[in-house]
């Protein structure tokens, strides 16, 4: 669930994670494969 946005950054909290995960968001450039992972694990999935 998106809690809040920070400019080009979005903050999501996952029920049972004690902690946020931020996720950069410039424009219709794709993530790269190691942030993406790393969000991936960050959050449980």
């Amino acid at each position: 669930m998106e809690v809040c946005k920070r400019g080009s950054h979005h903050h999501f909290k996952k029920e049972g994670v004690p902690y946020l995960v931020t996720i950069p968001v410039h424009g219709n450039e794709d993530l790269g494969k190691g942030l993406e992972r790393k969000i991936l694990k960050d959050l449980g999935l």
